[in-house]
């Protein structure tokens, strides 16, 4: 009885789900939105103990592998696959060099070599390729980026439920209206998407 109960417990540790991916406390689900519509589509929603990561960056890589966030494509038709998917489960290896500050800690953020790593980085931070930046991901739940260099990037949650959003640029306190010309700035090169009204719009990352 007790080797019947502990297969069952070992069976169900590493059963895994064919729609959902989970580590430690990442987890990535897929969700169906504009059900029943012409519009229904897969969205990857990432989640770090239960908070969601918005897409304040197109690439992240965590502890439990890597992940990209994919935008919508116009025309819009059904069946669309966009937000976070898994695209690396391997595990990075950093050279250590230097020692966290206190002041880093206190930011939240610091700016590093690619493949470099300060001595006592928190657990929960994540690496920020396409910028070169060690951030907390608390950054990434909060749907606002911390100030570098005068800019801020957020994301506005326009429909929750169909997983809707805006991307917002701010320039030393001001808003930046849609422009017809891509915007480069130190978090990466935006464009502006303006059709995409029910998926992803406003100002977002160009994929690389």
């Amino acid at each position: 009885v007790n080797m019947n109960k502990m297969f069952l417990i070992i069976f169900c540790y590493f059963s895994i789900s064919l729609e959902i991916y989970s580590a430690a406390v990442w987890e990535r689900k897929d969700y169906i939105v504009y059900k029943g519509t012409r519009s229904e589509g897969v969205v990857g929603i990432l989640m770090f103990n239960k908070d969601i990561i918005y897409p304040l960056v197109c690439k992240i890589e965590t502890e439990e592998g890597t992940f990209e966030y994919l935008y919508y494509k116009l025309p819009f038709v059904g069946n669309g696959i966009r937000g976070w998917q898994l695209i690396n489960t391997e595990k990075r290896k950093y050279i250590i060099s230097g020692k966290i500050s206190k002041e880093d800690l206190a930011n939240g953020w610091y700016r590093a070599d690619d493949g470099v790593q300060k001595e006592g980085t928190p657990n929960d931070w994540v690496w920020l390729p396409t910028i070169k930046i060690w951030m907390s991901h608390n950054y990434l739940c909060m749907k606002k980026m911390p100030s570098i260099d005068g800019w801020i990037y957020q994301i506005e949650v326009v429909d929750a439920t169909n997983w809707c959003i805006k991307g917002r640029l701010f320039k030393d306190g001001y808003e930046l209206s849609l422009q017809d010309t891509n915007l480069e700035t130190p978090f990466g090169i935006f464009r502006p998407e303006k059709k995409c009204s029910r998926t992803e719009n406003g100002w977002l990352y160009m994929m690389k």
